[in-house]
């Protein structure tokens, strides 16, 4: 493996760059692959109880629409999971590929419907059509008990903060791929 000045280097594998800050340099990127997955199939599982917890209190009007939608999500965001460890634990780069791409997708959802509710929100002062939207998918007099005037805001703003913690487990575990990467070619 080379270094920046071009010179070959011996492969440490216990080097520095393999134990990523997410992790508080606590734990080798084989190691904190596993430790993110556990962080995410916990985070997974707390969506899908607010979720229902939610429903059951009456937030949401649609709610077989929703229910789709909740568990296309765990179910993918728990097959990435898997991936990831297997991914790990084999040391096969295109596993942690599979989770890496489970988790753009899902970045890319969240983000578009943040976007969408941003739009709602700016556009629905002028078009009476637009800001009445909300009101065919959720319960806005319960979010508004909630949250206050400002709920779908925060609701999108809750949207990208979790694209925003799942950049940070995608760059956990690109520093795994990182790491297999340099390990082939030391024994190459």
């Amino acid at each position: 493996m080379k270094d920046r000045a071009g010179k070959w280097e011996k492969f440490d594998g216990q080097a520095e760059k393999y134990y990523p800050a997410a992790t508080f340099e606590l734990f080798h990127a084989t190691t904190a692959v596993h430790v993110i997955s556990a962080v995410q199939t916990l985070l997974i599982a707390g969506f899908v109880v607010i979720y229902f917890a939610m429903e059951a209190h009456g937030f949401f009007i649609l709610k077989n629409y929703f229910r789709l939608v909740v568990a296309s999500v765990a179910t993918l965001y728990l097959a990435g999971i898997v991936a990831a460890v297997f991914g790990a634990y084999l040391e096969r780069r295109h596993f942690l590929n599979i989770q890496i791409l489970v988790l753009r997708s899902l970045m890319l959802f969240a983000d578009i419907i943040a976007l969408a509710i941003i739009l709602i929100m700016a556009i629905g002062n002028r078009q009476k059509w637009i800001e009445a939207i909300p009101t065919h998918f959720v319960n806005a007099k319960q979010f508004y008990g909630l949250l206050g005037p400002f709920w779908m805001y925060l609701g999108a703003i809750s949207l990208h903060i979790t694209v925003a913690g799942n950049m940070v487990f995608q760059k956990v575990i690109n520093g795994c791929i990182k790491y297999f990467e340099d390990k082939e070619q030391a024994e190459a």
